[in-house]
């Protein structure tokens, strides 16, 4: 239940702009969560956490946080543009 909470807070923050805000609720989302967790909010978490990476200027740190979103199937067309669009700032 925190990592739910934390990825509504944190996602909350992306959508007002404040990536760099976000990027440790974020990550205290996905570390709440229990390895090996089938839940879908753990997903959810670890894309959000890449998209504020990402967004906050550390595309770098996006890319293995998206690729392992990559390995739940779920929403994988999202995930790969996301990842995508990581890389591509990453090389700039």
């Amino acid at each position: 239940a925190a990592g739910t909470a934390l990825n509504e807070k944190g996602y909350a923050l992306i959508q007002q702009g404040r990536y760099e805000e976000a990027v440790p609720v974020l990550e205290r989302a996905v570390e709440s969560f229990p390895e090996g967790t089938t839940d879908l909010d753990y997903a959810y978490a670890l894309y959000n956490l890449g998209n504020a990476l990402r967004l906050s200027g550390q595309p770098e740190d996006a890319i293995p946080i998206l690729k392992q979103r990559l390995e739940i199937p779920d929403q994988v067309s999202t995930v790969q543009r996301e990842l995508a669009a990581a890389r591509a700032e990453a090389a700039e």
